[in-house]
């Protein structure tokens, strides 16, 4: 397996992946019975790995068109470094364990969880069983609001909260398991972009609030993360994002974005008519939803 796993990797074309930036990696996969490629995005190959009777994920750097293999490291490890942070209080309901990584960014091997992607699991269920989730949802973004906005070493924001990037245990629990844009609070206003000819999310899933997606003079903090939440929340009972712009020009996009935030309580509001339980979740998913980020909460 690990000679295919090598063809694999060096046949790609324009990968500068060399021997130095694999062999940690390629140490840990030769312990392995069989290493599974499961996953390629922007920050690396997400293999699953055996190595004696456990199972793990191993994450390591690659190039693509779009990132170098420097810029890839660099993700990788500061990924490993912020799962290392949220493990040192022993807390593993939320996030995996990390077992160990390569300082130089080579890869991170973290525990495997079973289960299903929440995304997949939310187009698949019945509104019964949304609902159910979206109780899970709500528990879960609580606990992990409380250990990244608080964390002792300085608030971090996860920036990228969706169903996609949480897994659905086989044991019926909830486990984040992207950290790749994890910020730090008072670096969340650095780099941001000039104008809006870019934005960040899932296809028409739009998690991103305009504050965050443009430089308008509005400082973005932790109330991203709520926006997120609520866009989840949402997307949970409904199966489709409150949002969907496509507005180059900031003005147009903030207003666009109004009008759907009311399109968005509007149908709540139909959907309480018919489910009085909902009620309950309205000011939730509403004030997390707020496009003004003075107003919005995560209450």
């Amino acid at each position: 397996m690990k000679e295919n796993w090598e063809e694999f990797v060096t046949s790609k074309k324009n990968d500068p992946l060399t021997q130095e930036s694999l062999e940690d990696a390629l140490a840990v996969l030769t312990l392995s019975e069989a290493p599974t490629l499961t996953a390629a995005g922007g920050q690396g190959l997400l293999y699953k790995v055996e190595i004696g009777h456990a199972q793990y994920f191993i994450k390591i750097p690659y190039y693509s068109r779009h990132k170098s293999i420097e810029v890839a490291r660099h993700n990788i490890l500061k990924e490993a470094i912020v799962l290392e942070r949220l493990n040192e209080n022993g807390d593993y309901e939320y996030v995996p364990k990390l077992l160990c990584y390569s300082r130089r960014g080579n890869y991170l091997i973290r525990e495997y969880i079973p289960g299903a992607i929440l995304n997949d699991c939310i187009k698949h269920a019945s509104y019964d069983e949304r609902k159910k989730l979206l109780e899970q949802e709500y528990v879960m973004a609580q606990s992990l609001f409380k250990t990244f906005h608080d964390h002792k070493e300085g608030s971090m924001v996860i920036r990228d909260f969706k169903p996609a990037n949480i897994i659905s245990g086989d044991d019926g629990g909830l486990v984040i398991i992207d950290f790749g844009s994890v910020k730090r609070e008072d670096e969340l206003n650095s780099h941001k972009p000039q104008n809006m000819n870019r934005f960040l999310g899932t296809g028409k899933y739009l998690h991103w609030p305009l504050e965050q997606m443009v430089d308008n003079g509005i400082d973005a903090d932790r109330r991203v993360d709520y926006f997120a939440f609520g866009v989840m929340a949402f997307y949970t009972l409904f199966i489709e994002s409150p949002f969907d712009n496509k507005e180059q020009d900031y003005d147009k996009a903030a207003a666009k974005y109004r009008t759907q935030y009311h399109m968005a309580g509007e149908r709540l509001d139909s959907l309480c008519k018919s489910d009085p339980e909902i009620d309950k979740w309205k000011d939730i998913i509403m004030s997390a939803l707020e496009t003004d980020i003075d107003k919005r909460k995560f209450l």
